[in-house]
């Protein structure tokens, strides 16, 4: 919500989406009107890219892997920066703008599976992924349908902390205003 709120043209075409799949709707929202939201999908997944819920994840080497010159003995833990992973310029042009269109089937056909990992990958991914996404959207629709709002807290000024989640250290000041439809 804190990224949307600095981005008023992300969040207008936001409502347009959600208003033409609910124009006719005003009760429950169902997981084929969540399908049908594919630019919140979008949304989600780059504001997931710029702030992972999960900042890193370790794994032990099973055997011996080889990087460049590198070589980490079987036994050796590794630690996965999602955060750098997920803004490594080479998969992703200018990589600390806000840009959902990234995420587009167009933009992303051709991307690796695991240059975007906001819920780990392989074998130990988080396993609640999928229902962790229909969360987000249904809060996001709840949200949209009824308001508009505008980040008060500089983007400069977010202050991420990285435990076992990523979250702020403080918090983050977010204006609202009810939508007239």
């Amino acid at each position: 919500m804190h990224l949307l709120g600095h981005y008023p043209e992300v969040q207008a075409k936001l409502h347009e989406e959600v208003d033409l799949v609910f124009e006719e709707k005003n009760g429950a929202v169902t997981s084929d009107d969540l399908k049908g939201l594919k630019y919140l999908e979008c949304v989600l997944k780059e504001c997931m890219r710029l702030r992972p819920t999960v900042p890193y994840v370790s794994r032990l080497a099973t055997e011996d892997l080889q990087f460049g010159k590198y070589t980490a003995r079987k036994g050796t833990t590794l630690s996965i920066c999602i955060i750098g992973l997920n803004q490594n310029e080479n998969v992703y042009p200018n990589p600390t703008k806000f840009d959902p269109e990234r995420f587009n089937a167009q933009n992303s056909k051709d991307r690796h599976p695991y240059a975007y990992v906001p819920f780990s990958a392989g074998a130990r991914n988080c396993i609640g992924q999928k229902f962790a996404l229909l969360e987000e959207k249904t809060a996001m629709v709840y949200l949209l349908r009824r308001f508009q709002w505008k980040s008060t807290t500089p983007l400069t000024e977010e202050g991420m902390t990285g435990d076992l989640v990523l979250r702020n250290s403080s918090a983050l000041g977010i204006s609202f205003s009810s939508r007239q439809n």
